[in-house]
């Protein structure tokens, strides 16, 4: 029910958490609780069919292979969601209440590390990693780099220095929690779009990455742009 948007403020709730939920699986009857776990096993078979057929659905052949590669580790996920929910169910229903918790337990702390390992395999559209390796070669010290109307969070890590950010201060484009920094910091903000072409243009090398619909604008503008790295999220670009 937070508002938040980082999973972190949450912490301090699930010890107490924890405290109400074993009260009250000691307390409540096994039978009633093995009913309450029988849609896990009907989830994890729902599941495994989405995550099969997922490739099917990406728009490119770049997701659609990366995507083939993740759905295996989701199916596998979705089964071992699947034999647990109907370990627990026939545990619960022998009345052997401990070991039928265990049996879920287990099964849901699997599919969570099996989700998130096969995450990793994401990591060329989700990462800033591979577009930085792309970038570094053309980086100097004098090289200016910016982003324009998107901010990559990895970017300025794996290039080991300040991103200037471009960003038209719209309903659809703000600096939210970038403001205090940029107050303290002005030179490091872009607020006009009008003010990146003439930044862009002007002497010394420069690097962006940008939406492929922000591309496709400055390329109308007729502002000189070599695109450097390519995916379905971004497009990065040197001066030429």
């Amino acid at each position: 029910m937070s508002g938040s948007k980082l999973p972190a403020y949450l912490l301090p709730i699930f010890p107490p958490l924890a405290l109400v939920i074993g009260r009250y699986l000691h307390d409540t009857p096994a039978r009633k609780l093995a009913w309450f776990i029988a849609p896990g096993a009907l989830l994890g078979v729902v599941a495994a069919y989405a995550s099969w057929t997922a490739p099917l659905r990406a728009k490119d052949a770049l997701t659609r292979g990366l995507y083939d590669e993740y759905s295996l580790w989701l199916i596998g996920a979705s089964l071992v969601l699947a034999a647990a929910a109907c370990l627990a169910f026939f545990l619960l229903r022998k009345q052997h209440r401990w070991f039928g918790v265990v049996a879920i337990s287990i099964g849901a702390l699997l599919v969570v590390e099996l989700v998130e390992e096969g995450y990793e395999t994401l990591s060329p559209l989700q990462s800033g990693y591979h577009v930085a390796q792309k970038m570094l070669p053309h980086i100097s010290d004098e090289t200016r780099v910016y982003a324009v109307k998107m901010y990559d969070q990895t970017l300025p890590f794996y290039l080991t220095r300040p991103v200037t950010l471009v960003r038209p201060v719209t309903r659809a484009h703000y600096f939210d929690e970038f403001t205090l920094g940029i107050d303290s910091e002005p030179g490091l903000a872009i607020r006009a779009m009008a003010d990146f072409s003439a930044q862009w243009q002007r002497q010394g090398s420069a690097l962006a990455i940008m939406h492929d619909s922000t591309y496709e604008d400055l390329l109308r503008q007729g502002l000189p742009m070599q695109i450097i790295h390519q995916d379905p999220r971004r497009i990065a670009v040197r001066k030429p």
